[in-house]
């Protein structure tokens, strides 16, 4: 039976048999040519994959490498290593990191490449206008491709050292909070309540009032909310259109559920029900027009459309709203309640959340001055004048905020 050439190099197909699979190298010891065969029976990628490991194993056995692996060769192996189990939406987010790194230095030699070309290879995605978090992630996968060359000893050195990268997480400024106070807040769901939709209003409201993420509440089910205990339990998410776990652990999680909030879901669902909408059927809370669940970015245009009616200074994400509620609500609660309630993992994500405000800076400036001064004013939860999520007016003795050592 005639062998059929494939797209890769030393890989042919043999009919119903699978693939020959085929390595050269160089022994080290007579410098004499090798060659090795294998039949793989899986796909061609799977007949791929087992070249890259036989190239591997050759290398690491002391051999001379006849073919010399490039970061192509060593990302895609690394990839179908790495994406085992893990979710579809992370799969699709380091596909498309590699994706990028490839289509720069996919063609380089592993053994070849440099701190530098990682640095030169970081400077371009800059340049390109490229999110900084997007040209991060891309560093970060060339960390752990060079870790995994390392550790399969394909190179001696790690090819990303002292490479630092200039893609953290998003910094907020005074300017870009990407947080609303509490008259632009109104202004923003008095405007939604009007001209939007009222499965976007509300999608909105229940953001603004549990501090949810956006996968989360896209991922809700009508069983998740209890209406006697008050509570919205948080037992999946939507993460680019699949459904899934929560992000992490401590993202299952009980939401409380003031009465405000459960009259608008109880009114909203009333209206469902009468209609007959089609997502009834699957229990989705928000659903399309057929009953399918939304896309996790589908609240994109809403919140633009929005924004750009209120005339919002700076620009406003879905995301903005779960800072916003994690701004207000540290007024009014502990930090442990505050990070359990936004399902945080540790405290320092939600001080990465909060916005100080400036009237917040004033009212410190000023609680200090009279404390040294010899004012009465010494607690500083009881410099602030008004809640910032309902802007009820507190005196000074008022008991309505929690007190340092209260319970």
């Amino acid at each position: 039976m005639a062998k059929q050439p494939t797209k890769y190099k030393g890989i042919k197909r043999i009919g119903s048999k699978g693939y020959e699979v085929r390595i050269r190298w160089k022994d080290p010891q007579t410098g004499k040519s090798r060659d090795q065969k294998r039949i793989c029976k899986g796909s061609v990628e799977d007949a791929h994959q087992m070249q890259l490991m036989l190239l591997a194993e050759v290398v690491d056995g002391g051999g001379e490498e006849q073919h010399r692996m490039t970061l192509g060769e060593c990302g895609t192996l690394w990839f179908k290593q790495h994406v085992a189990g893990l979710k579809p939406a992370s799969i699709n987010r380091y596909g498309d990191f590699l994706k990028r790194i490839l289509a720069s230095l996919g063609d380089h030699y592993i053994d070849a490449l440099t701190p530098m070309d990682v640095q030169t290879f970081q400077s371009n995605e800059l340049e390109d206008e490229y999110a900084r978090t997007t040209v991060s992630g891309c560093v970060g996968v060339l960390r752990q491709i060079s870790r995994f060359a390392i550790a399969n000893r394909l190179i001696s050195y790690d090819f990303t050292a002292g490479v630092m990268s200039k893609g953290s997480r998003k910094q907020y400024t005074v300017d870009e909070p990407n947080s609303l106070t509490v008259d632009q807040l109104r202004a923003f769901l008095d405007h939604a309540e009007k001209h939007q939709p009222p499965t976007w209003y509300v999608a909105l409201f229940v953001l603004a009032f549990t501090g949810m993420r956006v996968g989360e509440l896209l991922g809700l089910k009508w069983d998740d909310i209890d209406f006697g205990e008050k509570r919205i339990t948080i037992r999946r998410t939507n993460t680019v259109g699949h459904i899934g776990a929560p992000k992490t652990h401590a993202g299952r999680r009980r939401v409380a559920m003031p009465d405000g909030l459960s009259e608008v879901l109880q009114t909203y669902r009333t209206a469902l029900v009468e209609e007959q909408h089609p997502g009834l059927r699957e229990g989705w809370v928000f659903a399309k027009s057929n009953g399918d669940h939304y896309h996790s970015n589908a609240l994109s245009k809403p919140v633009q459309q929005t924004v750009d009616a209120i005339g919002l200074p700076f620009r406003f994400t879905p995301h903005g709203l779960r800072r916003t509620f994690n701004s207000m609500l540290r007024y009014i609660a502990p930090d442990r309640v505050v990070m359990d309630t936004l399902g945080h993992a540790d405290i320092a994500m939600t001080a990465h959340y909060t916005t100080v405000y400036d009237n917040e800076k004033l009212e410190a400036s000023t609680s200090l001055l009279e404390l040294v001064s010899g004012t009465k004013r010494e607690g500083r939860r009881e410099a602030f004048s008004a809640c910032p999520t309902c802007g009820r007016e507190f005196t000074n003795n008022s008991n309505a905020l929690p007190q340092e050592g209260s319970d």
